[in-house]
């Protein structure tokens, strides 16, 4: 989906979780996603975390990064999916 689809599309969803007190889960390879999420989030008082999910040597582990985390990697131009555990 392009970014302003997907803009458009998760503003529908957030307003609509917000509206009914739910919560969303959802997986994605798209960084655009999740800093559209993140944005809209906070405009909408939302709070959100990040679970980076991975598995190593057959164990699965996850990690998690806030709004404010992601927002210093994208400033030192880290890619959050490129992270290594060591």
């Amino acid at each position: 989906m392009h970014p302003a689809g997907l803009h458009t599309y998760m503003k529908f969803v957030l307003e609509a979780a917000k509206r009914l007190s739910a919560q969303i889960v959802m997986s994605t390879h798209s960084i655009e996603l999740i800093w559209i999420v993140n944005s809209l989030a906070e405009e909408l008082g939302l709070s959100t975390t990040v679970k980076y999910v991975e598995r190593e040597d057959g164990n699965l582990g996850a990690r998690s990064f806030t709004p404010d985390d992601l927002e210093t990697l994208r400033k030192l131009g880290i890619d959050v999916r490129l992270l290594d555990r060591s």
